[in-house]
């Protein structure tokens, strides 16, 4: 599951293929297809949100990332906590699924979606005010890699 999401809602979900792997083309695809997606405020600057894996950092997926106007916050590396996806939206998304059990993939797609889409914006908005909690938190603490 490849998720592009912001403080509202869920804009993009994709599901690969059984048997494909996800490289740098296929997600700047998926980039440009959230781009569309999600029109560019004339109030503000969007800001791209992404891990370090090797397919978000690429050249050719960031040169898609600024091709399509977006401004790159950085991500420490090895650092999930920092990531709004990993310690929010997929933690929440897991505790949903857990225990259930499905049929066929169709079937636990349908319910991916189902959960995202029951969601109100005040889900997405709490996502990023916890990260504003957590950088503070990082900065405060500054090289001390464990919070005494």
């Amino acid at each position: 599951l490849s998720i592009f999401w912001d403080s509202k809602c869920v804009i993009l979900t994709d599901f690969l293929e059984s048997g494909k792997t996800i490289n740098s083309a296929y997600y700047s695809k998926l980039v440009e297809q959230t781009r569309t997606l999600r029109r560019k405020s004339r109030v503000c600057d969007l800001y791209y949100l992404c891990g370090n894996a090797p397919i978000h950092t690429s050249a050719l997926s960031t040169r898609k990332i600024q091709d399509c106007g977006l401004k790159t916050l950085a991500h420490p590396p090895y650092s999930p906590d920092l990531a709004p996806s990993d310690f929010y939206l997929f933690n929440h998304l897991k505790k949903y699924l857990r225990g259930k059990k499905f049929d066929c993939k169709e079937e636990l797609k349908e319910a991916v979606c189902s959960f995202f889409m029951e969601k109100s914006p005040i889900f997405f908005e709490k996502a990023f005010s916890d990260l504003t909690i957590r950088w503070r938190k990082c900065i405060n603490v500054g090289e001390n890699l464990f919070e005494k």
